[in-house]
């Protein structure tokens, strides 16, 4: 049982280095040349908004209005 223990352990001090100390560490430092290649450059980054596409007009099919029921009086659904 000791090698799967060995395992087990190492596995769990690996998955939390990486997840507390690795990633948070190198998103700073990305994060870090970003900001400080933003301000070198003076470039702004503008994110592109969406727009729909200019097309023609396009109508819409005029909806099929089914004709009224007629129901007898005295029938109880009035």
């Amino acid at each position: 049982r000791a090698p799967m223990a060995v395992t087990v352990i190492g596995g769990l001090l690996t998955s939390t280095l990486l997840t507390l100390v690795l990633i948070p560490a190198v998103y700073t430092i990305m994060d870090d040349f970003t900001g400080a290649v933003s301000r070198a450059t003076h470039v702004r980054v503008r994110v592109p908004t969406w727009r729909p596409a200019r097309t023609g007009h396009v109508e819409e099919p005029e909806p099929q209005r089914t004709p009224p029921v007629r129901v007898p009086a005295g029938s109880g659904a009035d």
